[in-house]
């Protein structure tokens, strides 16, 4: 299991592919500033950044985030202490990806497209860049191995190593390797 500390920048720089599609958004030390995550987070954000776009179906990229979840168009979903959440992007059906300032460095997703709720992707930020980044590799190597069964099967182990304290509390992740099974079976 990977500790919470063990975030390597340099190897997520070199692993990750750079190019348009895979670009870096490095946030400045001002737009993190008023984030009220711990230093080692705010580190990331500044030094490494977040893809701007990111498989499955997520982006970053957008110039006017991180902002404030107040701000957002939220349709039905109601949220408590909506001033506690800080957009930094968005998945492909427009639900807001989140910081949360009450438990620093969680990353979560409001799912206002199904209206149900606050969802956990990470309790870190190296954490859901390092899920991210095996995210990835599970589609390169869905796309190259003869069995994708056993690609998805190495993504869930991976996956839960990184964040095991997110995979107990039921994180995204595991609603994203069903759907990939489903697509599997199908």
């Amino acid at each position: 299991m990977q500790s919470r500390d063990q975030f390597d920048q340099e190897h997520f720089r070199r692993a990750w592919p750079m190019g348009d599609f895979f670009r870096l958004r490095q946030y400045t030390p001002g737009e993190v500033e008023s984030l009220g995550m711990p230093e080692r987070h705010v580190a990331v954000l500044t030094d490494v950044g977040i893809p701007e776009e990111a498989a499955p179906f997520l982006a970053f990229d957008d110039p006017q985030l991180p902002c404030p979840l107040e701000t957002w168009a939220l349709s039905d979903v109601f949220v408590e202490d909506v001033d506690r959440f800080v957009v930094i992007g968005s998945d492909g059906s427009g639900n807001p990806v989140v910081l949360d300032r009450t438990r620093p460095g969680f990353v979560l997703l409001i799912d206002r497209e199904r209206g149900t709720g606050i969802h956990v992707f990470n309790t870190s930020i190296p954490r859901f860049l390092s899920s991210l980044l095996a995210f990835r590799d599970f589609v390169d190597l869905r796309n190259q191995e003869s069995s994708p069964a056993v690609a998805l099967a190495a993504l869930a182990e991976r996956l839960e190593g990184i964040d095991p304290e997110a995979w107990e509390v039921g994180s995204l992740w595991l609603a994203e390797i069903e759907a990939q099974a489903g697509l599997l079976a199908g």
